[in-house]
C-alpha cells in the first residue's frame, strides 16, 4: 500500500496511443510512456496484457502517440473509459490519420508513429520498446496534460 501511494507521486503526461487493423481503429489512453533513446529516436510505453491495444499492437507491430494538452482532457477520459473490443473510439473523438494510417488525436500537441523493436512482459502490463519512424509537423507550445486520478472521473 505504500509502495502504491509512492508511485502515485511520479509524474506523468497523457498520451493517446492509436492502433489500426484492417479499417477499424482503436484509441487508448495511456501515462506510462517515456523516451529511452535519442538515437534512433526510441520510447517505451507499458500496455496491460488484457488490453484491446496490446492485441492489436502485437499484430500490427506498429501504433500512433498522441501527446494531448489540457483542453484535451475529456477526450483522455473517453478513450480511457469506454472499451475498444465493443466501440471504435475512432468515432467518439476529433481523429486525423498519420501517414502511417495509424490513427492520431486532431489538434494534440505533437503525433508520432513508432514501429515495435521489442515487447518486454512487466507483470500485468507489457512494454513496448519501439522506433519513432514518423512526427507530424504540428509545433504547438500549448500546456500538457499531466496525468492525475481526477482525469477517470466525473
Amino acid at each position: 500500500e505504500l509502495v502504491q501511494a509512492a508511485l502515485q507521486q511520479v509524474t506523468h503526461g497523457v498520451y493517446i496511443i492509436g492502433t489500426r487493423e484492417g479499417v477499424r481503429g482503436n484509441l487508448m489512453t495511456a501515462a506510462w510512456l517515456c523516451q529511452t533513446a535519442k538515437n534512433p529516436p526510441m520510447l517505451a510505453v507499458a500496455v496491460g496484457n488484457t488490453h484491446y491495444t496490446a492485441e492489436l499492437i502485437r499484430r500490427t507491430n506498429q501504433f500512433s502517440v498522441s501527446i494531448l494538452t489540457e483542453r484535451q482532457r475529456d477526450i483522455a477520459r473517453i478513450c480511457g473509459s469506454v472499451s475498444g473490443r465493443e466501440t471504435d473510439k475512432t468515432t467518439l473523438v476529433p481523429v486525423c490519420d498519420t501517414q502511417y494510417g495509424l490513427p492520431g488525436v486532431a489538434d494534440s500537441a505533437a503525433c508520432l508513429v513508432c514501429e515495435v523493436k521489442q515487447e518486454i512482459r512487466a507483470g500485468d502490463h507489457v512494454v513496448y520498446l519501439a522506433q519513432v519512424l514518423w512526427t507530424s509537423d504540428e509545433k504547438r507550445r500549448e500546456k500538457l496534460l499531466v496525468y492525475d486520478t481526477k482525469i477517470f472521473s466525473k
